[in-house]
């Protein structure tokens, strides 16, 4: 009783209205809706280039003809280009590399002259002329584990731009560090690639990935005359093996990332069945005769780790009672081999277990294993013989050492080449805290944070709680030019060959003649080379860099009026 409605026509009419009480069955409100020039009822863009585009609409079912008109992003339709056509598919030239246009289609009836219908807009972004890069990393993958020592880099090369597309270098690095490719006899892309299409390359300049731990690959082209170098880089991170220490006790309440189980939910809170702390654990019994769970793979090995563990079997249900073992055992097995294959190392069975509530500890040496420098999976197996328990674990460790803290700086470069406003921020990813800082330039630091610094080399050693230690240095450079100084204020410079395989030729010109400092600089920031050239105007410098590994460094040239950055490839 409450409703009541209006019946509009296509120009917003009220041709009818009811209720409240409206009238009901049937016959309350007739008409007849007589057809008009409905026009196309779908349009889109079916490719978009850089300097040109194509769009299809669905042909109505009048006959009449189709304005298509486009503009720069937002103009007012009436003021843009138009193209008219009795086809049902245009494509519109002479648009500009990397720029947004709107796109609006408008259909004429043959029968009134009048516009029926206008669709739109649709907005769309040209690509670039010029534009390749790396898509894709397809080998190895993230769920890569037992790599080898000469793995090979599988890579996706795509064409996003209009202009087909060859003679492409292309490189990779592992954790920063570029690998030694011998371009043009490996990682140069002779064939032709043409728009939107893909080639998988492989790189024939092999990886060592047989050490377990943490790998992060990157893969790049460097064509000279691409637009657009975002879509250049590809990266995959591959996790062999989680670094060392091992150290869970479960008070999270979650089975942790990576360990693998066949129970619904085996994590029990404080006191479930008469347990202290949070446990991994299950009620073995006739119904559930097995119990196991799977650490996920840590690794490198050290030649004096130990695993550790507490465990206990309790009766079923209060967990109050001790249990006494028939042919029940716990099995404690290695894999070495990414869970393909495992051998049992320990067992705790009925000659070795102490019946107790409490839990027991027990230390498992892996030297005699032949473990050193491997990655491993831990696996716990209890299997049922008889009665109805609870088989409980805690604190599962493994000593050791990770390869790196893979340490996370945070680095504010100072304002001025005298100016104590840089900082590094440190912040460790792997280890076991509290950790320590000795920071090199300044002693009395012993923190995670050094500020208060100018441009420079900044070595620290960090030290973790359990004695494992890593150096590193960082590099604060200049980041704003103070009101004396011009970045990148060089007429000209060049790197030649670049890539190189040792020798550089370093040419610069510069518009005044000043004293130059040459610094050289590796991935990590530490200072490989420092020259000084007296003043002149136009310096051409021999750089001997063979004595020094394959990969990424930095050269910077400093005046005092001007900073540049220059990146130089090093591959023998």
């Amino acid at each position: 009783n409450e409703v009541s409605y209006n019946i509009l026509d296509p120009d917003g009419n009220i041709i009818f209205s009811d209720g409240p009480f409206p009238l009901t069955g049937q016959g309350v409100f007739t008409t007849i809706a007589c057809p008009t020039c409905a026009g196309p009822v779908s349009f889109a863009a079916t490719d978009i280039n850089a300097t040109s585009a194509t769009f299809a609409w669905t042909p109505a079912q009048e006959p009449g003809s189709y304005t298509l008109e486009f503009g720069s992003i937002g103009f007012v339709l009436g003021t843009g280009t138009s193209v008219s056509t009795d086809e049902t598919e245009v494509t519109i030239v002479g648009l500009t590399e990397n720029t947004y246009y709107d796109v609006y289609l408008s259909f004429v009836c043959d029968d009134d002259g009048e516009s029926a219908k206008t669709l739109g807009p649709i907005t769309i972004q040209t690509i670039f002329l010029n534009d390749v890069g790396i898509s894709g990393i397809l080998e190895p993958t993230a769920d890569s584990c037992n790599l080898s020592s000469n793995t090979l880099i599988q890579v996706v090369l795509e064409n996003f731009g209009q202009n087909p597309q060859s003679l492409i270098p292309f490189y990779y690095a592992v954790n920063g560090v570029v690998a030694a490719i011998p371009v043009p006899t490996d990682g140069f892309y002779t064939g032709v690639i043409g728009n939107d299409s893909t080639e998988v390359v492989f790189f024939e300049t092999t990886f060592d990935f047989s050490t377990p731990g943490y790998y992060l690959v990157e893969a790049w082209t460097e064509l000279g005359t691409d637009n657009n170098t975002v879509n250049d880089t590809f990266s995959v991170e591959i996790i062999t093996a989680f670094p060392l220490p091992l150290a869970e006790d479960f008070e999270d309440n979650v089975v942790p990332d990576g360990w693998v189980h066949n129970q619904f939910n085996p994590i029990y809170t404080p006191g479930a069945h008469n347990n202290p702390t949070h446990v991994i654990g299950a009620n073995v019994w006739t119904f559930n005769p097995v119990f196991e769970f799977t650490t996920q793979r840590v690794g490198p090995m050290g030649d004096q780790d130990t695993l550790s563990f507490d465990y206990r079997f309790v009766e079923y249900f209060a967990g109050t009672d001790t249990t006494f073992l028939a042919d029940d055992r716990i099995d404690i097995q290695i894999s070495t081999d990414c869970g393909d294959t495992y051998e049992t190392i320990f067992t705790i069975d009925s000659t070795n277990h102490v019946p107790d509530t409490a839990f027991a500890n027990v230390q498992i040496l892996l030297e005699p294993f032949n473990l050193e420098g491997a990655g491993i999976n831990v696996r716990f197996v209890t299997t049922w013989s008889a009665g109805n328990y609870w088989s409980d674990f805690d604190n599962i460790n493994i000593t050791g050492c990770p390869p790196s803290f893979a340490l996370d700086a945070t680095i504010v470069n100072a304002t001025g080449l005298t100016n104590n406003d840089g900082s590094i921020t440190l912040t460790p990813t792997f280890g076991q805290g509290p950790f320590t800082y000795d920071w090199e330039e300044f002693p009395f630091v012993s923190g995670p944070q050094l500020s208060g610094v100018e441009p420079g080399i900044y070595t620290v050693i960090v030290e973790d709680a359990n004695g494992c230690a890593e150096e590193v240095s960082y590099t604060v450079l200049l980041q704003e030019p103070s009101s004396t100084i011009e970045v990148n204020g060089f007429d000209a410079v060049r790197l030649s060959p670049n890539p190189s395989p040792g020798l550089v030729q370093l040419s610069v010109e510069m518009r005044d003649a000043e004293d130059l400092t040459i610094d050289i600089f590796d991935a990590v920031g530490k200072l490989v080379l420092s020259r000084e050239v007296q003043a002149a105007s136009l310096i051409n410098e021999s750089i001997d860099l063979e004595a020094q590994a394959s990969g990424l460094f930095f050269v910077r040239l400093r005046t005092e009026t001007r900073l540049h950055m220059e990146r130089l490839i090093l591959s023998k």
